[in-house]
Formats: structure tokens, sequence, C-alpha cells
């Protein structure tokens, strides 16, 4: 059993203009996950993550990982939920509930607007299509972003960032929560 840690991060935040002080904003209502700490962006207060570029809401819960076997492509979360599921040549060929489905319940049914909030943030939005140049097997998005990917001649991936990169930087900025889509 393991245990989901949050940080209850207790600073308060001065927004300085020239020498006086304009607002401030305290930061201790704003529950962060392990490894990110509270902040105030353009939208107010946000988790920040320390590690690596990802930006969500305060007090989100954290989903349980989901787990899969038998031969993966991808695990997907979309408005119906997370799936483990198979794909083949850019087709969906199976899709399947999580293995660990009684600890799924079990959170579904204490956070049961988890993934209908999530669900309403992404399908307001419509990102940019990422441009990926050579030989491509796929596009991939994960917490740290969106990625072209190919496989070598040993299938070690190799990934690297949607090369029309303005166009992907003014869209964080203007939706810095779509990367928890």
């Amino acid at each position: 059993m393991f245990f989901i840690s949050l940080y209850i991060v207790t600073i308060t935040t001065f927004i300085f203009s020239g020498n006086d002080a304009k607002e401030i904003i305290s930061t201790t209502s704003c529950k962060c996950w392990e490894n990110y700490r509270a902040d105030v962006g353009e939208n107010g207060l946000q988790c920040v993550a320390l590690d690596q570029f990802h930006i969500m809401p305060c007090n989100m819960p954290k989903s349980p990982k989901c787990i899969c076997s038998g031969g993966i492509s991808s695990i997907l979360k979309d408005e119906s939920g997370t799936w483990c599921t198979k794909y083949s040549n850019g087709e969906e060929l199976r899709r399947w509930p999580c293995e660990n489905r009684q600890e799924w319940d079990d959170f579904l049914k204490k956070n049961p607007t988890v993934v209908m909030d999530r669900y309403e943030i992404c399908k307001s939005v419509r990102p940019p299509n990422c441009i990926c140049s050579g030989d491509l097997a796929s596009v991939a998005k994960d917490t740290t972003g969106i990625w072209c990917i190919k496989y070598d001649e040993n299938m070690d991936e190799i990934r690297w960032q949607c090369e029309n990169i303005q166009e992907w930087s003014d869209f964080k900025k203007q939706h810095p929560y779509y990367l928890y889509c």
C-alpha cells in the first residue's frame, strides 16, 4: 500500500509593481502533489511541477496509476475514464478497464466529479496540431508535453517537441491546464 502525500504550502506571495505592494495572495488554501509547489500565475493560484513543465489547478485529487498487462500500447484518459488500450497502424484495436478496478472505483466514489471536471476543461479548448517532420511513428501527449515519436532499429523510443514551438508556447500560456487533460 502506498500513501499519496499532499503538501499544504503556507507561503504568502507578494506581487510588487515598483515599490508598492499591489496585492497579497495567500497560498495556504492551495494543496499540491508531491514535487509541486503552489504559485500565483496568470489565472490565479496553481500548482507548478518542480522537475517538468506541468501546471495544474490547486487541490486536485491524485488518481491511482492505471495497471495494465497484455501488451498494451498506451493508457488513454478521456471523458469516459481511464483505459488500457492496444493500437495498431494508428487504429484502436481494443480498450479495457485498468486491472486495479477496485482502487479506481473507490477513487471515483470519493471524487465523483474528477473525470467530468477534466473533461470540461479539455473540451473547451482546441490545441494546435503537432507538426513533426521525418519518419514518424506517432504523436503522444503526457504530463510533460506533446511529442513527436519514432523508434530506432532497437525499438528504443526517440521523442522530440512539436516543431511548431511558438504556436504551442502561445497555446500553453493561454491554457496552462491543458497538459492535465
